[in-house]
């Protein structure tokens, strides 16, 4: 989760979230508080994440709207919110924290309560500490390693996309993408010597191969996009294979030899996911029935 200060001049309603989401970013969450004026009571907070480009009149600024019409925007933010939370601080926190400090307690804790995540976190103030504010690193340097640091870049606030070599294998045009992105960072010539953490990836022990240095770079998750290698050692010499390794077998699983077939990720195909293999796994099974029926 990105977080983004929002100040008012300069901008008008809507604007922020308007370039949010020209940016990339799928949820983007509006976050502030109600009570920071009062001498007393507590303070609470709101988090709201709206479906993109969704308007609802009024909802620019509630103190110009009755109570008559807050409430009917009350009511279609609750329609047609994505997922929305409310929270507060205490008197006590305030004594303790000041209102500042309250008032970001109670706002993060509206956006801890969400249950869907957003990818960019709005707040109507000068300051955003002690809001967790995720890293993930994507390893490789082919197409598949650059589009999947940029599908991330929507989700997290800072991807690093980590090659071994000093320039990428991708396309031109998916590496441009990537440079214009301001929350992904390449490190290149750089290699992963160790995954650092106890029950969940904290960090990464990193090498730079050109120069021998070692750093450690912190990060919430890890996916690595080097490629795979197919094990098809079983019928190397029976059956054709790609330069890959792959077995070469259609959509109805047949392959060079009468009587075997491929199914599942050591066919050759362009997309490799489970419901993919599931898929071959039944049509493999009725293209295996027809040719014993036939014999």
């Amino acid at each position: 989760m990105s977080s983004l200060e929002k100040r008012k001049e300069g901008m008008g309603p809507g604007e922020y979230e308007q370039k949010a989401v020209e940016a990339g970013f799928v949820r983007v969450c509006g976050c502030d508080e109600a009570g920071a004026g009062p001498l007393a009571g507590p303070v609470y907070a709101a988090a709201v994440i709206l479906p993109p480009d969704l308007e609802i009149p009024g909802l620019n600024d509630s103190k110009k709207l009755s109570a008559k019409q807050r409430e009917a925007v009350r009511g279609r933010i609750l329609e047609t919110a994505l997922d929305s939370a409310v929270a507060f601080a205490t008197v006590e926190e305030i004594e303790a924290l000041n209102i500042l400090g309250a008032s970001l307690l109670a706002m993060r804790r509206a956006v801890e309560a969400l249950r869907v995540r957003p990818a960019l976190l709005l707040i109507d103030g000068s300051v955003a500490r002690g809001f967790a504010q995720p890293a993930v690193a994507v390893v490789g340097g082919g197409d598949t390693a650059v589009s999947d640091a940029l599908y991330l870049s929507k989700l997290a606030a800072k991807v690093y996309l980590i090659h071994r070599r000093d320039e990428f294998r991708a396309s031109k045009f998916l590496v441009e993408r990537a440079q214009a992105r301001e929350n992904i960072r390449f490190i290149l010539s750089t290699v992963v010597e160790e995954v650092l953490g106890e029950d969940r990836v904290q960090g990464l022990r990193l090498r730079n191969v050109s120069n021998g240095n070692v750093g450690t770079l912190e990060t919430d998750g890890l996916f690595v996009a080097v490629g795979i290698r197919p094990n098809s050692e079983l019928v190397r010499g029976l059956v054709a294979l790609d330069e890959g390794g792959f077995v070469v077998a259609g959509e109805d699983c047949k392959t060079s030899l009468p009587g075997i077939f491929a199914a599942g990720d050591l066919r050759t195909k362009p997309l490799r996911q489970i419901v993919c293999a599931v898929s071959d796994g039944a049509v493999a099974v009725e293209s295996a029935l027809e040719y014993l029926e036939t014999r």
